[in-house]
């Protein structure tokens, strides 16, 4: 019963709040034995995308991480991000998850893929409808292949199509772009 409940309420928040399509915050409706786990998964189109995280003003240098449960260089490589993300808790940086997987597979792949892994962080899942018409907004070079990072900061904009293979790696890129 519980199940259906949160299945419904789910289907009904994806389709209501201001256009952007918001799925509810994770919490014990899914079975996780954790309980100070808590997460929030926003789920938007390309156009609320760009308006609502790419293109908003920011103090803060952006770094999104653009993966999916079902690609193996993303799901080695997320740690590296997760770990950096905590050490530079206090700094002015802030990540961004951006998933790809598909919509189907929300509930049945992602939560508990979060779940498992303890990503409290921001994650967006990404409605990606004709692919082909938005990559070129986030790189004009990027090709759509996984794992992809972009990082913006007030003075530019880099962009890295391929995976970290260590936190080292991963912060040593990061921080000859911080100010």
């Amino acid at each position: 019963m519980n199940q259906i409940l949160f299945r419904i309420l789910l289907y009904l928040l994806c389709f209501e709040i201001l256009s952007v399509r918001l799925v509810a915050q994770i919490n014990t409706q899914i079975p996780i034995n954790d309980s100070s786990f808590h997460s929030e998964v926003h789920w938007v189109d390309f156009e609320h995308f760009d308006s609502l995280y790419l293109n908003k003003e920011n103090s803060k240098t952006q770094v999104f991480n653009f993966w999916a449960t079902w690609c193996k260089p993303c799901v080695m490589e997320l740690p590296y991000f997760l770990a950096l993300e905590e050490k530079w808790k206090d700094a002015p940086i802030e990540f961004y998850y951006v998933s790809l997987d598909f919509p189907n597979k929300l509930e049945k792949t992602l939560l508990p893929f979060m779940i498992k892994n303890k990503m409290s962080s921001k994650v967006i899942v990404l409605d990606q409808k004709d692919v082909n018409s938005w990559i070129h907004f986030i790189h004009a070079n990027w090709s759509g292949a996984l794992p992809a990072t972009l990082i913006k900061t007030r003075e530019e904009t880099l962009f890295y199509e391929d995976s970290f293979h260590s936190v080292d790696e991963l912060e040593k890129f990061i921080s000859k772009h911080l100010k």
